[in-house]
């Protein structure tokens, strides 16, 4: 509710709030394992706290046993590569080791800071594990589930055929990733109208959530109104 007079919202929760996620998956992005800077403590520290119910590290990098034995064995690992000599061969995701899942319902232990021989943690309670996964999702869902638009291309086309509207390129004759490789520099780049497909409503048909749901709304007076 809001008061004219002192020119202040109000907001008063009439409903409990729904539970419109399911599962969250973390991916750490980490291109090269020969600079992993603080690569290691940040996967303990994501399997330790356990907020998001698996956690997944992505690389190009070649994978080796040496690699795997310095990673939390609950972390999943994907190597993401293309075939150098063909730049129409689309990425290919080899899947090197399984997540495992998160007690995301349990207390968790974030690591604070660093000490010889000691380290300062903090207990997460439950609740607040809650909390922080409802903003996680909340943020994604702001950001979009897509963060990229249709390429102006006369080659690309719309492909349903997953359930999603997915960019198909016709020249290299498979659905391609927008962002990163359409564009002028592409050699079967034809300029022309970008395909017309309402990606905001794509967003809100997949997803639980609603971004303008119905229920109670109510004006009501505020202490401003008798001053």
């Amino acid at each position: 509710a809001a008061s004219a007079a002192s020119g202040r919202d109000h907001v008063r929760q009439v409903a409990r709030y729904p539970d419109w996620y399911d599962r969250i998956v973390g991916i750490e992005n980490k291109p090269d394992l020969g600079r992993p800077g603080d690569l290691e403590a940040q996967l303990r520290t994501d399997v330790s706290l356990a907020l998001v119910d698996e956690v997944v590290l992505a690389t190009e990098s070649y994978v080796t046993r040496a690699h795997l034995n310095r990673i939390p064995a609950e972390v999943g690992v994907w190597r993401i590569h293309r075939d150098d000599s063909d730049s129409r061969q689309p990425l290919a995701i080899e899947e090197i080791r399984e997540p495992a899942s998160l007690p995301v319902d349990k207390r968790g232990i974030e690591p604070l800071e660093s000490h010889p021989g000691r380290t300062e943690i903090e207990v997460v309670a439950p609740a607040a594990k809650a909390r922080a996964r409802r903003r996680i999702a909340e943020r994604a869902y702001g950001k979009g589930w897509r963060t990229y638009d249709f390429p102006a291309c006369s080659a690309c086309l719309p492909d349903e055929s997953s359930g999603a509207a997915l960019p198909y390129c016709e020249w290299k004759g498979r659905v391609v990733d927008a962002a990163a490789e359409c564009g002028p520099s592409c050699s079967g780049y034809d300029a022309a109208g970008a395909p017309d497909v309402d990606l905001a409503a794509e967003r809100d048909r997949r997803t639980a959530w609603e971004a303008d749901p119905g229920g109670k709304r109510r004006q009501q007076s505020g202490l401003g109104d008798f001053s």
